[in-house]
């Protein structure tokens, strides 16, 4: 796989010494027969290690992705003989070193009190090439977010009294190849001082106040002007749902004091295990595997959304297989329109939850690919439509007989269209698209008076999935990489950088499904419910690509007529995709999504400037301020003198200077009160995110 790997030195000495205590347990490295290599975390797979007694303990790994695991990972576990009592002790001093810098995971695995089974708690910390000293501090060790599901009732306390031994594990990419070592451990029976890997990642948005000028001299600066039109002519309004997320389904909830902030207004428990999901078992199993998982449980998930102020998005399984146990043996059993119809009774009647949103369908053109051991060959668009018509209808009538007056949303066909075959149609006429036609056969459907004589409207959302990828990154010019989200709207850009489009050609993504919705069926809602910067995990894409690429899609879709964005993901073992990791710490992906979330909403108001293509500018009007998101993606910082005019402002002019950091967003809330006199602001970039930027970057 060409990728690249940005070293990112991090300046930690300071910052992880005061380790204090001296009543300490030595943890012996042990001998070589005393550790275990486990492979992909027990699944079968293609990842190696090797462990040798080098300068301590070496730990060698090589990482493999095979079709039956995808995501290669590895553990090196020091097994105790027997069970050790560590109850009074605060955390582990390690001394250790890697040859590149890394995430890794430290975790203990003790005896679970009310199953007997093995159970692991983990923290994840920043190693880097040198010797360390380390604190791990016990409180922030958390349950594994992807075991927790799978035992229930289990024991939500860490039983110190039975440690049946600790590891490390690592997760990565196809290909990488590393190396740690280890010195030694110690139980403390102190801890003084604790950094987490959450403030070495980033720090929060820089938050300031500007003065606001009554009369100003021009300064020469260039110019940036909002438009406040009159009420008659206001710009759209910004959708109540435009701000969500995906659910990491294969793992716990997140720790909602690092949700609640977000702002979130729609959840989605969505992907493709969701397409082999039971939802009488709360099981699903992955691709070429018999073996059955269970997720936490969507009565959970539901209380969860709705105690955020969030809405539900549930995914319907329209593979039509699910894996279950008979007599001791696992087979596929296919799923029938009666379950989905006792499915939508227990959620909406039995229940009462009042589930408004479903998806049917998680990327059905490409399930041969995924779902390779159950559909052999590619959907055309008339096999996923009469799956996809008939299971519309059923959620659609059952709700009318449960209660006509919740208006459910169908959201369909969630296309893939990060492969570059999206636009080539699999069917009957081989010169139109399969979304276009996918949207066609809806509007018959719905028109037909035999086959659909009540007039039953099947799609009311048209759902796809993005996911930007740009390979070997090194020797382009990180501008260059981040004008890329012109893909999304101009209609004059040719794709230069993105592999998931094709080359030279003009995409303008959103103005091309909104102008088919237009054409066909202007009642139809546009969804993304997926989206982010590559879709293979755990690619060590550098943070400050994804932050500014992210933060300048919540502007176009915002501005372009997206109703619906659900980013992948909130929660992920995947650092570099998620915005929180399975151990409820943030990412720098956190914060630009908060600012938006937070404040990105109300009307869209019209920005006029002289700066360059390289600034994006939105600006929106809510109840009592004007929001304004400036995207700086130059290697420099740069001052515009700002300006606010309308009809509906103070006669007196409001103009103020600010300066934008290089590489960053900027979140400025200035007050629609003329009386007021000072613009607050939140700057988020590379001054906050721990890394160098190893781009070649334009300064202009």
């Amino acid at each position: 796989m060409k990728r690249i790997i940005f070293v990112c030195f991090f300046f930690l000495a300071v910052l992880l010494s005061g380790c204090g205590g001296r009543q300490d347990i030595p943890v012996t490295l042990g001998k070589l027969s005393s550790w275990k290599v486990i492979s992909d975390s027990g699944h079968q797979g293609g990842s190696q290690g090797v462990i040798e007694e080098k300068d301590g303990i070496q730990l060698t790994y090589s990482l493999g992705a095979t079709k039956l695991w995808p995501w290669p990972e590895i553990d090196f576990y020091l097994e105790y003989e027997n069970p050790r009592n560590i109850e009074g002790y605060q955390g582990i001093e390690l001394v250790a070193k890697s040859d590149i810098p890394q995430e890794i995971y430290c975790y203990v695995v003790t005896e679970d009190k009310n199953t007997g089974l093995s159970k692991r708690y983990q923290t994840k910390f920043m190693i880097t090439p040198g010797y360390q000293s380390f604190c791990l501090v016990f409180s922030d060790f958390k349950i594994a977010k992807d075991w927790a599901p799978r035992h229930p009732g289990y024991s939500p306390s860490i039983e110190w009294d039975r440690v049946k031994g600790i590891g490390f594990h690592k997760k990565g990419y196809d290909q990488e190849k590393g190396t740690m070592y280890v010195q030694n451990m110690k139980f403390l029976k102190k801890v003084t001082g604790r950094v987490s890997l959450e403030d070495i990642r980033s720090k929060p948005p820089r938050h300031i106040f500007t003065q606001i000028a009554s009369h100003m001299q021009p300064r020469g600066a260039p110019s940036i002007e909002i438009h406040l039109p009159p009420v008659s002519s206001a710009g759209p309004m910004i959708h109540p749902y435009l701000y969500g997320v995906n659910w990491g389904v294969w793992l716990d909830l997140p720790d909602k004091k690092e949700v609640i902030p977000l702002n979130l207004k729609m959840i989605r428990a969505g992907g493709p295990f969701m397409d082999r999901y039971d939802w009488r078992e709360n099981t699903y199993s992955f691709p070429g595997s018999d073996q059955t998982q269970l997720m936490t449980g969507l009565d959970e998930f539901i209380r969860y959304c709705r105690s955020l102020g969030a809405e539900p998005l549930i995914q319907i399984n329209a593979l039509g297989y699910f894996t279950t146990g008979t007599n001791g043996d696992t087979v596929f059993k296919e799923n029938s329109l009666s379950d989905v119809a006792s499915f939508i009774r227990y959620l909406n009647q039995e229940k009462k939850y009042n589930v408004r949103f479903f998806e049917i369908g998680n990327e059905p053109f490409i399930w041969h690919n995924v779902h390779y051991d159950v559909v052999d060959k590619p959907y055309a668009v008339e096999e996923y439509f009469n799956t996809f018509k008939k299971i519309a209808y059923m959620i659609k009538k059952v709700q009318q007989e449960i209660d006509p007056s919740l208006d459910i949303k169908i959201f369909a066909p969630g296309i893939s269209t990060s492969h570059q075959d999206w636009k080539t149609f699999s069917g009957d006429d081989q010169n139109e698209n399969a979304a276009l036609s996918f949207i066609k056969k809806c509007r018959d459907y719905e028109q037909n008076s035999t086959e659909n004589p009540e007039g039953v409207r099947i799609l009311d959302v048209f759902s796809f999935h993005f996911f930007a990828d740009f390979g070997d990154i090194k020797k382009v010019p990180l501008k260059e990489l981040l004008c890329s989200t012109r893909n999304w709207w101009d209609q004059e850009y040719p794709n230069k950088y993105d592999l998931s489009l094709p080359y030279d050609e003009v995409n303008a993504i959103v103005p091309a499904f909104r102008t088919w919705i237009e054409e066909i069926d202007p009642q139809l809602e546009l969804a993304i419910t997926e989206f982010n910067v590559e879709a293979d995990s755990m690619i060590p894409y550098p943070y400050i690509l994804k932050v500014l690429y992210l933060a300048d899609c919540y502007g176009i879709f915002a501005t372009h007529g997206v109703d619906y964005a659900l980013q992948f993901c909130l929660n992920s073992s995947d650092q570099y995709a998620a915005l929180i990791d399975d151990t409820d710490q943030k990412t720098p992906l956190y914060y630009p999504f908060y600012l938006f979330s937070r404040y990105f909403h109300g009307r869209i108001l019209k920005v006029t400037t002289s700066l360059s293509g390289a600034f994006n500018i939105y600006a929106c009007q809510n109840d009592s301020d004007i929001i304004m998101m400036v995207i700086n993606k130059n290697g420099k910082e740069l001052t515009g003198e700002i300006t606010v005019a309308g009809q509906e402002i103070s006669e007196r002019a409001r103009t103020f200077l600010y300066t934008f950091p290089a590489l960053s967003l900027t979140c400025l809330r200035i007050p629609f009160d003329a009386h007021e006199d000072l613009v607050e602001s939140w700057e988020y970039g590379q001054a906050q995110i721990y890394e160098p930027v190893d781009f070649i970057v334009t300064h202009e």
